[in-house]
Formats: C-alpha cells, structure tokens, sequence
C-alpha cells in the first residue's frame, strides 16, 4: 500500500490529498448515499443513482501508485465479469493529476472501459491513509468489507451469497420443469417439493435424504430416498452433459448453465463436477474473452429490445425519449468491437452498429 508522499515542490497536492483523504466523521462507517463522485474522467458516466440496486466497488488510487497501476487490469476484468446490470466499480483518483493525466494512466493500463473513472471524489466515513484501499457496498447500500484490492473478488463472492441484486420487473416465466418426477412419496414429500421448485440451493433437502439413505432404520424410506438421489443425480449427469456439448458452439451460455447449476446444488458433491467444469473454463482466455463478450452482447440486445430498436431502428432512433440508450448502446457495441476484436460477438456487434444505424 503506497502512502500520500511527495516533494517540496508537490507540498501543494499533498495538502489537497490530505483534506481529499480525511474522514468526513471520526470512526464513522462509509455512507455510499453521501459519496462525491468528483470530476468525471472515463469509462460509463454515472449518478449516484447508478449505485443502487447493485453491488458497488469504490478504490481509492492514484497515478503514482505502483500497487495502484498493478490493480488496474484486476479490477477492470472483474468488472467485465459481473456486468454492469450486478457491479459497479468507482475507480476514485486520490492524487494530485489532472483528469488528462489520470485518463491517459488508467486506460495504458485498462484492457476495457467497463469501471467508471473519477477525480477528487469522496466517500464520507472513510479513513483512508493508504491507496490503493477499496470498499464494497451491498445493493442495499450496507458497507460490506475495506481491504487490498487483491482480497475484493473474494468479498464480493462471498457477499452475492448472502445479498441478491434486485430483478427487473419482467414477464412471470413458467415453473421450470421438475427435476424429480415418478415418485409416490412416503417419507419425503417436502424434500421432492423443494428440489423440483429451484428456488434456491437444494443441498438441504438432499443432504436430509443422504443421511436417510446411510442411517434410516426403514428399509422402505432408504428405499425411497435411494430412488430420489438417483433422479437428482441422473438430472445432474444430464445437465453436465449439455454444457459439455454447448461449450464449444457457444461457451456464454454453457458458463452461465455452469453458474446455474453450482447455485442449485450448493454443498452437495453433485456441484463437483460443474465448479471443475468453470475452473477448466477460466483457465483458457480465448474462450472466456468469447464468454464475456457474448454475455455483454447480449445485455446490449436485450436493452435494444426494450426500446423497440431490434423491429424498428428508423422509429427507435427518431424517438427523443430513447436518446441516452441509443448512446449506451452505441457506447457498448463498440467496446466490444474494440476489446474483443477476434470474437463472434465483434462481428455481430458490428453488423448491429450497421442494422441499427449507430455507426456515428
């Protein structure tokens, strides 16, 4: 962690960061409702309404941080990862610079514009004598965690478990289908209802029917349990099975049946497989440059759809209303084109730009 130093003839900016790096309120905890996001510098422009409804990252850093310079290319992927629609990161620039000059450090370093940039902003409630320092903030706005930056991914994946981004208000989809079907229940009639439902992690239930299975002195209700496992577990092989055959067509929608399928079956060995499957699968950039541009692809679709661009360019376009969409979506389309140059989803992104009329 660098600390706030400088030379005489930077006294000036070190007093500035000096009052910048202040708490607003002694021992007080970071209140984001209250955060200064400064001057803009790069990356998505945004309010502080933004920052609802989502996980938030904040990082203090600065152009003469090596640490600082070192976390540029982690934060910006992990950005990339999650998505804007579930993240967003505030890269807070806590040195003396111009926005020029921090503009020009972060992006020689950024391998994408994802994290929205800003200079001279402030967080109340901090203490931060040290950069670079980052904090995490529930959808809710609930301080989560402060530290290094190389311990955020970790923090935040632990804090998706326990909080949920807030969802669109969307068309009611239909029940999926159920995963255990042929049994008469005897003994586990709760535990069938909870698998096949899906709502949430079903180790419970299956962890209840395993001990069931090893301890029950019924030879029936072992019997039963049995039989439920073996459902579950054929659903499990069959599911492995149609990621391992989707990955190579089209790896977006296999991460994303990966992630699926290790929240269903949280705990239980059953989860083995799939989390085996997205380490193997993160381990080869080339198919996660493939995953990530596809999966922000098609974030930028289904923001065209809402607007009527995708049946109606020539309306869409003309209609005032859609204005700062259309350059949300025209922003998008060429980031991907820029940071995924070699992938499917470049190409279509480009014939979209064209589709739509949003070559500039």
């Amino acid at each position: 962690m660098t600390r706030i130093t400088t030379t005489a003839t930077g006294l000036v900016l070190l007093l500035a960061t000096a009052l910048l790096l202040a708490p607003s309120t002694a021992h007080a905890e970071p209140d984001l409702s209250k955060i200064n996001l400064g001057s803009y510098v790069t990356g998505p422009k945004i309010t502080k309404n933004d920052l609802k409804g989502r996980f938030v990252i904040v990082e203090y850093w600065g152009i003469n941080c090596g640490p600082c310079i070192a976390s540029i290319p982690h934060i910006t992927k992990l950005a990339e990862e999650y998505g804007h629609s579930q993240l967003v990161i505030v890269a807070n620039h806590a040195q003396g610079g111009s926005d020029a000059q921090v503009k020009e450090k972060w992006e020689s370093r950024a391998k994408s514009n994802y994290v929205a940039v800003v200079n001279g902003g402030n967080l109340p409630g901090t203490n931060v004598r040290g950069i670079p320092d980052t904090f995490l903030f529930a959808p809710n706005g609930k301080y989560l965690w402060n530290g290094h930056p190389n311990g955020v991914e970790k923090a935040l994946k632990d804090a998706m478990k326990r909080y949920r981004v807030p969802k669109k208000e969307k068309v009611e989809e239909a029940a999926p289908d159920p995963i255990v079907t042929g049994i008469e229940p005897q003994y586990f009639k709760r535990q069938i209802e909870d698998i096949n439902e899906q709502s949430r992690s079903i180790d419970a239930p299956l962890a209840q029917l395993r001990r069931a299975s090893e301890r029950s002195s019924k030879e029936e209700q072992k019997a039963e349990a049995n039989a439920i496992l073996a459902t579950v577990a054929q659903f499990a092989k069959s599911q492995q099975d149609t990621i391992d055959k989707t990955i190579a067509d089209d790896p977006a929608t296999a991460y994303a049946m990966t992630d699926q399928a290790i929240e269903l079956f949280g705990r239980d060995d059953l989860a083995t497989s799939f989390t085996e499957t997205k380490s193997k699968m993160e381990s080869d950039d080339a198919l996660m440059d493939r995953v990530r541009s596809m999966r922000k692809l098609r974030e930028v679709i289904a923001e065209a759809e809402s607007i009527g661009l995708t049946k109606d360019a020539a309306k869409a376009n003309s209609d005032r209303k859609n204005t700062r969409t259309l350059r949300s979506i025209e922003r998008d389309l060429g980031l991907i084109v820029k940071t995924w140059p070699e992938t499917d989803a470049a190409k279509q992104a480009e014939s979209f730009r064209t589709a739509w009329g949003l070559n500039g």
